[in-house]
């Protein structure tokens, strides 16, 4: 339980794991995986899902569609479906939600070039920050640092979150894929999927650890979710699987005194 801000109620905090495969998003409690924390959506709602984050406060999920190349959001009881962005979203590799300003990130091709956009969480004021990625496969935020993460092929990246100040943190990372912060710890983890390792680093880059004791659970892993204590990941064979650490993570419902 957590007092809410107006000190006249309180929160109940209800992590959850949010994932996609493909034509569905569910949602499992983190202690009771066969436990469904929400009606799953489906086609023909959704044809091809890649990405997915989710917004706390309004308590909506948020989608990239590869085949409708467009990307979406709705309540997480599935009412109020709507298109927020629907122009040129080709290859959608990620897609993080700044909590705190209100803004969608996402990394995709859009005019033979791979970039950095962002937008209300309404889909208004559109722009592209960072241009001339050549090799995207993920993207997180940290709004609270102001930065931003992504791959590019081998690399790990960190720009602020206006596209400024863009610069590598590690090179040689041999298909990084899975980008997750763990917020209590601050720090980004990884998979290095041609090592078959998770890696990790302050949020600044240093600190570089490779956490060869997790290998042989591993094995060659998509994506991945850190949790304070709580991991989890999912092998390349569900391709679909995708999730954001913070956002999805916890799902609040008031309870009055």
């Amino acid at each position: 339980m957590k007092l809410s801000p107006n000190k006249q109620s309180c929160f109940a905090l209800k992590r959850f794991l949010l994932y996609v495969r493909r034509s569905e998003i569910r949602g499992v409690d983190i202690e009771n995986p066969y436990m469904n924390v929400m009606t799953a959506l489906t086609v023909p709602d959704i044809d091809d899902v890649a990405v997915v984050d989710y917004d706390a406060l309004e308590e909506r999920i948020y989608w990239a569609d590869i085949k409708t190349q467009t990307i979406k959001r709705a309540f997480i009881n599935g009412t109020q479906l709507e298109t927020i962005i629907s122009a040129d979203i080709v290859n959608c590799r990620g897609l993080a939600l700044d909590w705190l300003s209100r803004n969608l990130y996402w990394l995709s091709s859009e005019n033979d070039e791979s970039q950095i956009n962002v937008a209300r969480f309404d889909g208004s004021l559109k722009t592209s920050i960072i241009h001339g990625i050549d090799k995207p496969r993920c993207l997180v935020v940290h709004p609270a640092k102001g930065k931003i993460y992504w791959t590019d092929g081998n690399t790990i990246n960190m720009a602020n979150m206006d596209g400024s100040n863009s610069k590598v943190l590690h090179q040689n990372q041999r298909e990084p894929v899975g980008l997750s912060i763990d917020f209590a710890a601050n720090k980004l983890y990884w998979i290095s999927s041609a090592n078959g390792t998770i890696n990790r680093c302050n949020l600044d880059g240093g600190g570089l650890e490779v956490l060869e004791s997790m290998k042989r659970e591993l094995g060659r892993g998509s994506a991945l979710a850190v949790m304070g204590e709580w991991w989890g990941w999912e092998p390349t064979v569900t391709r679909a699987f995708s999730e954001r650490c913070r956002g999805l993570a916890h799902k609040c419902s008031h309870i009055d005194p």
